[in-house]
């Protein structure tokens, strides 16, 4: 009988990881050996992804395990990363895994209730982040907010402004408080609230929002590691990707000051149909590109 060669790989992942008396595995052994099991496996940036599992089991940064490449793994070490191989193989996020991710800067904890924070979301920052001298100790509204990494890194570069962050999700707003306190972030609170069913009160100087803009049609097509994992409400409106821009367009002219500002992550194509939703509601707005000159946000004034 033939067997493939997944099947040898596999036989030798349990070898590596049952504890061999004779063999000790050291930091480089496992580096070699998890990036040929997870390039086998099909995983994207297979040596990062053992390396992020390495360091979290042993508390390292990624310079350590390079500085202490010959360090053997302990029993312990090998049973605790052997878990984590197992989840990685099945495609789960690796920041799930080892409960964090790095947004502009700073870290953040997460976990599967909220969306994991992607590097193109850090231009909503930046854009906001350029108008501070436009504003004197403004307010801002950040809805949906997650796991807290938009407004949270928005409050850190901006000790003069006073930032809320919304989300519908109870378990959303406990982490979110709980990075800003880790972070130690004192200019800043999070509230329960679904802006489709209920109004934020008060007026807003800035307003920023990553809301869930994928259509029901693409998003069945996403990586496994998006369907299976991350929260689907936070991902898609289930229907054409705009339900939450028309809410924006609705509640933004009433919800803002005068010469106030709207800053909206959208995605691939939806450009041309949420200007025309902006320009219904008489907001003005221009679009800023990506990293891929993809139109990835839609900012813009009320004029008075």
């Amino acid at each position: 009988m033939e067997y493939s060669l997944e099947w040898h790989f596999c036989l030798y992942y349990q070898k590596v990881l049952d504890i061999n008396q004779k063999k000790n595995w050291t930091v480089i052994d496992i580096i070699n050996w998890g990036t040929d099991f997870f390039r086998l496996k099909g995983i994207e940036s297979p040596r990062l992804c053992i390396e992020l599992l390495l360091c979290h089991i042993l508390n390292f940064e990624r310079i350590d395990i390079y500085l202490q490449h010959d360090k053997p793994l302990t029993q312990s070490e090998l049973d605790s990363l052997r878990d984590l191989v197992k989840r990685k193989a099945e495609r789960e996020p690796i920041q799930y895994i080892i409960g964090k991710t790095q947004f502009y800067g700073l870290e953040f904890k997460v976990n599967k209730n909220v969306l994991i924070p992607r590097p193109e979301t850090e231009i909503l920052v930046e854009e906001v982040l350029k108008y501070k001298r436009n504003f004197s100790e403004p307010k801002i509204l950040d809805i949906g907010a997650g796991c807290g990494n938009i407004s949270i890194c928005i409050a850190k570069n901006w000790e003069e402004a006073s930032v809320i962050g919304i989300d519908k999700s109870e378990e959303a707003v406990k982490l979110s408080i709980q990075n800003s306190n880790i972070l130690k972030i004192e200019n800043i609170k999070f509230e329960l609230m679904d802006i489709m069913e209920n109004i934020p009160s008060g007026k807003y100087d800035l307003i920023v929002s990553n809301p869930p803009y994928i259509k029901k049609s693409e998003y069945v097509t996403l990586m496994p590691e998006v369907l299976k994992y991350e929260p689907s409400e936070a991902l898609t409106d289930n229907k054409d990707g705009l339900t939450f821009y028309r809410r924006f367009a609705e509640l933004l002219p009433s919800l803002l000051n005068n010469n106030g500002m709207y800053f909206l992550e959208i995605g691939y194509g939806q450009s041309e149909k949420v200007s025309e939703l902006m320009t219904k509601s008489g907001l003005k707005f221009d679009f800023i590109e990506d990293f891929n000159k993809i139109r990835r946000v839609i900012s813009g004034f009320k004029y008075t």
